[in-house]
């Protein structure tokens, strides 16, 4: 076998929401609209991430009738 593929099955309604918190907040500032592309949503927190003084960043995944879920996370130290 040449190569291998991984497959997740997700809903189609599933959107990654990207964020960033400042060091010593508690609430998250939004960086852009939900997308459903998971690499776009962790560059727009990367890029943010890099240019502020922000402490944290994460990517949710939300879907219908499920909770938000973490998938990615950056912490500065």
């Amino acid at each position: 076998m040449t190569g291998a593929a991984c497959y997740i099955h997700r809903p189609s309604s599933t959107r990654f929401q990207a964020r960033v918190r400042y060091a010593g907040y508690r609430r998250s500032i939004l960086v852009g609209k939900p997308t459903t592309s998971l690499s776009i949503a962790i560059m727009r927190m990367a890029r943010e991430f890099s240019s502020g003084n922000y402490k944290r960043g994460d990517v949710l995944a939300t879907a219908d009738y499920y909770d938000p879920m973490m998938l990615v996370e950056m912490v500065k130290r």
